[in-house]
C-alpha cells in the first residue's frame, strides 16, 4: 500500500487554469477526512507562476505537506478524534445537498450568501469608485426576507433574474467592491448576519461562536470572489462576439429585416430609376436649346 501510495502522489502536476493560464497546487481531499480540512474537497493553492518549470520547486514542497496532512487526518479518523470545525459547517453550508428546510442547492445556498451581502453593502459604499472592477450593481433590496428564498428555488432564480441579468457569476459583485477596498469595520457587520444563518441552518454550528462561523465563512467567499481583477475578468467574460460583418439592423428578426431589406432595394432601384429618367430630360432639353 505504501508503494501505491508513493506512486500516486509522484503522478501529481499542476493543474493550469484554463481561464488565465494560472498553475496551481491541486489535490482532491477523500471524503472521510473532509473535517480534517474544514470540509474542503481539494486543497487549491496557487503557484504563482504560468510557467511550468518555475513551478515545479513550489509544486513539490506544497505536495509533500499535502501527503503529512493526509497521514495525520487519517490518524486522527482511525482513533476516532476526527470533530468538525467552523470551516467544515461552512462548507457544509456551501457545497452540501439541499436539508434542513432549503430548497436550495449548497452551490445556490453560496449565491443566497453573496446576494445577501450585495444587499447589505451595495447602495452605501459600492458605487463610490467608478474606475474599480467589476462595475457596480443595484443589488437586491436590504430588506429582502432572505430566509423565506432559502426555501423557495422560485424566488431564488427570480432574483437572478431582476438584479444580475440572468447570471450567477455577477452575484457578489458588490461585495467584491467592499470586501477588498473599504475598512473591514464596513463589511464585517454584514458578514456576521450571513453567518448566524449559517448556526441557524446546521446544529452542528451551535458549538462555535459567530464570529469563528464568520471567519471561516470569509475564507470560502475569498476563495469564489477573490481580488484579482484578471480572474474576475475572465469568469465575468462571456466571450459573445459579433461577427465582423454583421446585419444593418441586428436587432431586428430575420423575417422582419428580409421585409425591410427588400423594401429598401426597391426604393433605391427607383430612385435609381427616376435619376435616369430626369438625367435624360435634361441632356434632351439642353439639346433643344443649342438648336437654331
Amino acid at each position: 500500500m505504501g508503494t501505491e501510495t508513493v506512486k500516486k502522489s509522484s503522478m501529481a502536476t499542476p493543474f493550469k487554469d484554463p481561464r488565465t493560464g494560472q498553475l496551481y497546487f491541486r489535490r482532491a481531499i477523500p471524503q472521510p477526512l473532509w473535517p480534517a480540512f474544514d470540509g474542503k474537497r481539494e486543497r487549491k493553492i496557487t503557484l504563482g507562476t504560468k510557467d511550468p518549470v518555475a513551478a515545479k520547486e513550489p509544486f513539490a514542497r506544497l505536495n509533500a505537506e499535502f501527503e503529512r496532512d493526509l497521514a495525520e487526518a487519517r490518524r486522527k479518523l482511525a482513533e476516532g478524534t476526527l470533530l468538525p470545525t467552523p470551516g467544515a459547517v461552512v462548507r457544509r453550508w456551501c457545497e452540501g445537498p439541499a436539508n434542513n428546510g432549503s430548497d436550495l442547492s449548497g452551490q445556490q445556498r453560496l449565491l443566497l450568501t453573496l446576494m445577501e451581502l450585495d444587499a447589505g453593502v451595495g447602495a452605501r459604499y459600492s458605487a463610490s469608485a467608478k474606475q474599480m472592477f467589476p462595475p457596480a450593481i443595484a443589488g437586491p433590496a436590504m430588506n429582502t426576507d432572505w430566509s423565506a428564498v432559502l426555501g423557495d428555488s422560485s424566488r431564488f432564480d427570480s432574483i437572478i433574474t431582476e438584479f444580475y441579468r440572468g447570471d450567477a457569476e455577477q452575484v457578489g459583485t458588490n461585495w467584491i467592491r467592499t470586501r477588498w477596498h473599504e475598512p473591514e469595520k464596513v463589511w464585517q457587520i454584514h458578514l456576521l448576519n450571513a453567518a448566524k444563518r449559517i448556526q441557524r441552518f446546521s446544529p452542528e454550528a451551535e458549538r462555535f461562536s459567530d464570529e469563528e462561523i464568520a471567519r471561516a465563512l470569509l475564507v470560502v467567499l475569498d476563495e469564489k470572489r477573490p481580488a484579482e481583477e484578471d480572474f474576475n475578468r475572465a469568469r465575468l467574460d462571456k466571450r459573445r462576439h459579433r461577427p465582423k460583418k454583421s446585419r444593418l439592423r441586428p436587432n431586428m428578426r430575420l423575417r422582419d429585416w428580409r421585409k425591410w431589406a427588400k423594401w429598401r432595394w426597391l426604393m433605391c432601384a427607383a430612385m435609381a430609376t427616376s435619376c435616369t429618367s430626369t438625367s435624360a430630360t435634361m441632356c434632351s432639353w439642353k439639346m433643344g436649346r443649342k438648336k437654331p
